[in-house]
């Protein structure tokens, strides 16, 4: 009797897996499908990725396709196939990451350069300090 119970277990297990596998595949169909039902033109990852590195200004990432700037104002739109779209979405969200991270560490730079700045003002103002305490020490030397 034990043995049919855990059986049992691991079958419904197995079950609810293959379900919410299902789903999870069902969904993200329907969020491809949704991303690229109004662009014709195709392009792989792998292709997409090879001409992004040589030039990123140039793609503009959206959700679930990409855009290559052709003038000032023209685009050409590009979806990916399922498996390609997937790839897409993770580097997507890495690019989002990392932008993000940048615009932070521009924020701290920024911060920094005003600190730096703070410390030289506050390094010129101690030397003021300093040589008035001289002028004040020869002149009390100089009265003896």
């Amino acid at each position: 009797m034990h043995v049919c119970s855990y059986v049992c277990y691991v079958r419904g297990t197995i079950v609810v897996l293959t379900i919410c596998a299902g789903l999870f595949l069902f969904v993200t169909l329907l969020s491809w499908l949704d991303s690229c039902c109004t662009i014709e033109n195709r392009i792989k990852f792998k292709s997409f990725k090879s001409f992004y590195n040589i030039n990123p200004d140039r793609w503009e990432l959206c959700s679930g396709y990409v855009k290559c700037r052709q003038g000032s104002f023209k685009y050409i739109d590009f979806k990916f196939n399922y498996w390609d779209w997937y790839k897409y979405n993770h580097f997507h969200r890495e690019q989002k990451k990392i932008k993000k991270n940048m615009e932070s560490n521009k924020k701290y730079a920024k911060m920094i350069e005003l600190v730096k700045l703070d410390i030289a003002n506050f390094e010129a103002q101690n030397q003021k300090n300093i040589q008035a305490a001289a002028a004040d020490i020869r002149e009390i030397v100089s009265r003896m």
